[in-house]
């Protein structure tokens, strides 16, 4: 028995693109000394209003100094707060942003923007219950954003409650049918309780939406994968392949499947062609080692395999492989110590293997 490896299925993070998905709340000029609370001048509106604008034309640093300004005139203007963060995100200071957005929530418990955009940072900074709390806050004073759901899912998903996150995704896409993250992330919480028929449906409707999101291709090609569909999921990793030619994941997951149905030659193309891509890719160098057993070639799957323990001498079944392919070279000294080794990192049939040859 040897040990090939597959990538499964990804879930599409958004956390780190603080700059994407940030909220500008628009005003209008001539309502906005009526409609907005505590703004005591027209003069601070319209500074208000010239820094929408100016964060729409993408002229971020032009929009923070009116929003500014917009604040010198009112320092109770909530939403000018808010979009100084929003604008202050994308010109990537985090904690000048967080400011805006604390004091916007102090002002006014109730500003949803000024949670989510709170919660965007804080799980940049890896804190899920602050970012999970702030997320909450937002959809509770506004139910009508599809991001709002879309981000909390996410920590769902990671926290493993993919009933829950599966949840926010529909909840999300009820507000955003076309949001087609929202489609491959729920396609990913079906996977994980096995609806394959489900997450085949979902990345489908994700690919309508984002034909060129590699991910999904790679994703719809695993959960195809699962339900036997073999060679209708070579085919979708190769679209995934077309549309990001160094998508090692994908060139690899496609390799897998070939080994499955047998054709070790394209197996061994694929195993080698995700190594141009990244060569330190461990999984990538365990596979072509067990392709290369298969046929006979012990020498260059050793070789595969030390490659594979110096990069990650904790990797257990690159020992398991190597001892098989030191067994055929007549090693059997460094069989054993690689059978040994793997048994001690976990692998169970390394202890059979031991006994077998060893003992």
């Amino acid at each position: 028995m040897k040990y090939l490896f597959f990538i499964p299925f990804f879930l599409f993070f958004a956390v780190g693109s603080l700059a994407q998905d940030t909220t500008i709340v628009e005003l209008q000029a001539d309502t906005a000394a009526v409609d907005v609370p505590g703004v005591n001048t027209t003069e601070a509106a319209m500074r208000f209003n010239e820094g929408v604008a100016l964060f729409g034309q993408r002229k971020l640093k032009e929009a923070v100094d009116m929003f500014t300004q917009s604040i010198d005139l009112d320092s109770s203007f909530v939403r000018a707060y808010v979009n100084r963060g929003s604008a202050l995100l994308e010109l990537n200071k985090p904690e000048a942003a967080e400011s805006d957005f604390r004091i916007a929530i102090s002002l006014n418990e109730s500003a949803d923007a000024a949670h989510y955009g709170l919660a965007r940072i804080l799980e940049a900074r890896s804190d899920q219950e602050g970012a999970f709390h702030h997320y909450s806050k937002a959809i509770d004073y506004n139910p009508n954003m599809a991001s709002y759901y879309y981000q909390r899912g996410v920590i769902y998903f990671q926290r493993e409650d993919y009933l829950n996150a599966q949840l926010d995704f529909t909840l999300a896409l009820r507000v955003d049918p076309d949001l087609g993250y929202a489609y491959n992330d729920r396609a990913s919480c079906h996977l994980k309780m096995d609806n394959l028929k489900a997450a085949v449906a979902d990345y489908e409707e994700c690919l309508k939406r984002l034909p060129q999101f590699a991910l999904a291709h790679n994703n719809l090609a695993s959960a195809k994968r699962k339900l036997g569909l073999k060679d209708e999921s070579i085919l979708d990793y190769t679209q995934a392949i077309r549309v990001d030619p160094d998508n090692h994941v994908a060139i690899n997951n496609r390799g897998y499947t070939f080994y499955e149905l047998g054709k070790l030659p394209e197996a061994l193309a694929d195993f080698e062609l995700a190594l141009s891509k990244q060569s330190d890719y461990v999984l990538a160098l365990n596979n072509k080692a067990s392709v290369l057993i298969d046929m006979e070639n012990w020498i260059e799957a050793e070789k595969a395999l030390n490659r594979a323990i110096e990069l990650n001498k904790e990797y257990a079944y690159a020992y398991f492989n190597r001892g098989i392919a030191r067994e055929m070279l007549r090693n059997v000294e460094g069989a054993c110590a690689d059978w040994s080794r793997a048994a001690e990192l976990g692998v169970k049939n390394a202890t059979k293997y031991y006994e077998m040859v060893c003992e």
